[in-house]
């Protein structure tokens, strides 16, 4: 589950930074509020529940730390 977790947050890392180059390219800032929510949400914080997945794997096998990582990836995408 670590693991997943770590890519998963690369991949809203990479998100994070295209969306990031388009509005510098652009000049149009009304969607800094989704990229800064990307970053925090997506990379910062699923970034640190995969390490502490990684570093307490006892955590990562239960039902609630699968229940955890879809109802993130849920409501972010919301």
């Amino acid at each position: 589950m670590g693991k997943q977790c770590l890519k998963i947050a690369a991949v809203y890392f990479a998100l994070g930074v295209l969306l990031s180059v388009i509005i510098g390219v652009s000049g149009d800032s009304s969607l800094s509020s989704i990229q800064s929510h990307i970053h925090l949400l997506g990379w910062t914080t699923l970034g640190l529940i995969g390490l502490i997945y990684v570093v307490f794997p006892a955590l990562s096998v239960t039902i609630l730390a699968r229940i955890h990582f879809w109802i993130h990836n849920i409501s972010l995408r919301c």
